[in-house]
């Protein structure tokens, strides 16, 4: 902000102004509010010898009540085809009313049409001496090299906390009105570099609209509690989230944004190009390292899921407190490289070509006996000591499909034509299976991620877990013999068959 401020000084102390501008940075680094001061200097009839605008003639004045017929400004997401820039070509050649240039502030440039910006360059080509353009942009490339080369380009970075906190201070003396410096500081970190945001948190702060307590459910702050594995505190705070009435769904989707921007900063990427202050960049800097991409990649994965099956549950919280669970058991559980069980799956299992035995993952086993037994190598035993028995697993059968259907309607109809068989010694769950077909969508990995989670949310634990594959002439008396409804049934072919 500093160097563009310094560079617009010299402009206009030189008199060597462009007769048009590029302003590209992130929302709210204070693109806007430059282009207006620059419009009240451009016009300013005793300009400061250091180019700062007088705030006392007519024309600054005017400006500052928003009456300046001169300054005009421009959406361009609304005001984007060519008959609006042959509009605006009609009216420029007007000579200024009220001072001495005619200024343009096309916000959000990079929104207009290729149409519009080839007939705009014929504009920017042959621009009438009275004429300023400030073309302001979020996306700056998206702008036509045609156009940016006919424009000087300044660039805007969010600001830094003390620089932020300086300016709150000022309105804050200016406006007569009393915040703590603990509370300033708050507002500035809160704001992320962000000089509108942190005016406009100023303001809703003073007037009482919102407390800053409420901004306790940072990504941050959760995503540190789970990687320090208090899974009691991380509950906690998806509890109060809900009880607070916050939307569950928009804070997954700032969880998963900021687990991006933590994978990003540790693939060398700065906070020039990440929608985040120095200071916060910093911050998040720390916890990437922490974390390490392992962890990170791990994370998003599983929110990610978590946020798409939090549109068809029933309780909006629950897929989150469910990855919550997952994510203490795994964490709590490393390999001997320190890496958790489950990560290794989400980063080598899925979509390489190589054949690896995957850990707390289905295996699969085919018998035409009636009574399956248990593998002789029998698969690796999950993590921990799982202590669950038969009994256990039938008697809480019901509760695992109700937790099963608010995810997947299908695989809970398909379950219900299963049934639990056998606990091993080792902790595998063996499940009964009638239908071949029926094996291969269970098995599947997303419905193996899925009942894995309910079943971490019901016992406590997630048991290896082994379909057994009975092959015999009594597969439909199975089903018709099942609890599922006719409905959960024809449900279940459709998914199995891709109906």
């Amino acid at each position: 902000m500093e160097d563009v401020a310094k560079a617009l000084q010299n402009a206009l102390t030189k008199k060597q102004i462009s007769h048009a501008y590029i302003f590209t940075g992130p929302k709210g680094s204070g693109k806007t509010t430059t282009a207006r001061i620059l419009a009240k200097a451009l016009n300013c009839e005793n300009l400061g010898k250091d180019g700062e605008p007088c705030n006392k003639c007519a024309s600054c004045v005017a400006v500052n009540e928003g009456k300046f017929l001169d300054l005009i400004e421009i959406d361009a997401a609304s005001n984007r085809g060519i008959d609006d820039v042959r509009d605006l070509r009609e009216k420029i050649k007007l000579t200024p009313s009220m001072g001495r240039y005619k200024v343009y502030i096309i916000d959000e440039v990079h929104m207009l049409t290729n149409e519009a910006f080839n007939a705009f360059l014929k504009t920017l080509e042959e621009p009438p001496v009275h004429a300023v353009f400030i073309l302001a942009t979020t996306e700056y490339q998206k702008i036509p090299d045609t156009i940016k080369s006919r424009c000087q380009v300044l660039r805007f970075k969010r600001g830094k906390k003390a620089d932020l906190i300086k300016k709150l201070s000022l309105i804050c003396e200016k406006e007569g009105v009393k915040v703590s410096p603990e509370d300033l500081a708050r507002i500035a970190e809160l704001s992320e570099g962000g000089y509108r945001n942190a005016e406009t948190l100023l303001e809703q702060v003073v007037v009482g609209e919102i407390s800053l307590d409420q901004f306790a459910f940072s990504p941050s702050t959760f995503i540190s509690l789970l990687a320090d594995t208090k899974q009691k505190e991380a509950l906690e705070f998806i509890d109060l989230l809900a009880r607070d009435g916050e939307s569950i769904s928009a804070f997954s989707g700032s969880l998963i944004s900021y687990l991006r921007d933590l994978l990003l900063i540790l693939g060398d990427v700065g906070d020039d190009i990440l929608d985040m202050g120095e200071d916060s960049f910093q911050k998040a800097k720390k916890q990437a390292d922490k974390l390490g991409k392992d962890q990170i990649i791990y994370f998003i994965n599983r929110f990610l899921e978590a946020e798409e099956r939090s549109k068809f549950s029933p309780i909006p919280q629950l897929p989150l407190e469910l990855a919550v669970f997952d994510a203490a058991s795994h964490f709590t559980n490393k390999n001997s490289q320190g890496k958790p069980e489950s990560m290794g799956r989400d980063l080598e299992g899925r979509g390489s070509g190589e054949d690896k035995e995957p850990e707390n993952e289905v295996q699969e086993v085919d018998t035409a006996d009636d009574s399956p037994k248990s593998p002789n190598a029998g698969p690796r035993a999950p993590g921990g000591n799982i202590k669950l028995t038969l009994a256990e697993v039938s008697k809480k059968w019901d509760e695992v499909l109700k937790a099963v259907k608010p995810y997947n309607h299908s695989l809970e109809a398909l379950l219900r034509s299963c049934r639990p068989k056998e606990v091993s010694a080792e902790g595998v769950l063996f499940i009964e299976v009638f239908y071949r077909f029926h094996k291969d969508r269970l098995s599947a990995i997303s419905n193996a991620d899925i009942l894995r989670n309910v079943l971490n949310a019901v016992f406590g634990c997630a048991p290896v877990i082994s379909y057994v594959l009975v092959e015999k002439e009594r597969e439909l008396a199975a089903v018709a013999g099942s609890s599922a409804s006719s409905e959960d049934i024809v449900s279940a072919a459709l998914e199995a068959f891709g109906a």
